[in-house]
């Protein structure tokens, strides 16, 4: 399977790092081809829906769960696509993409954390998502490394699905 790899500034081929975050995003089609997109007004982020594995957990599983707690959608896991492995300082981040079908619908369950970001989930057009994200990339460049980051991954993700042809 293709992993795609992001490192900043700061890596090393010897560097150690000391954390690790393993993630899944689910990548969730309509009929149209139009993407299933979260968008969040504090901070402004755009991504696919997905967040960091619990416990035992893979992939699938993980992009199981954070469609129902996020996007009150019960998804079926089809296939995994590809990875997105970034390091970043002190920390990799290991983000797998999996394509998932809609089965049903359930209701959220935010933590509060994801409840204070206000989450909206909607049915975007790939190119509108990645202008979007184009677009807060340039808005986070210099001044949030973190958010930049964020997008920077998603960024690399979308083009994959439109250069894929998935």
């Amino acid at each position: 399977m293709k992993t795609i790899e992001i490192a900043d500034e700061f890596y090393s081929v010897d560097k150690i790092y000391p954390k690790v975050r393993n993630a899944a995003r689910a990548v969730i089609f309509d009929r149209d081809k139009r993407i299933f997109a979260e968008i969040t007004s504090n901070p402004k982020v755009v991504m696919l829906p997905g967040g960091g594995f619990e416990g035992d957990e893979d992939a699938f599983e993980c992009a199981v769960r954070e469609c129902a707690e996020e996007c009150g959608l019960i998804v079926k896991p089809v296939k995994p696509l590809f990875n997105i492995r970034e390091y970043y300082r002190d920390c990799i981040f290991f983000s797998a993409y999996v394509l998932c079908e809609i089965v049903g619908e359930c209701e959220k369950h935010f933590t509060e954390k994801e409840k204070s970001i206000n989450i909206i989930s909607d049915w975007r057009d790939m190119g509108d998502v990645l202008s979007d994200i184009e677009d807060l990339m340039k808005r986070y460049k210099d001044i949030d490394g973190e958010l930049y980051g964020c997008h920077k991954r998603e960024y690399i993700a979308i083009k994959e699905l439109i250069d894929s042809r998935i």
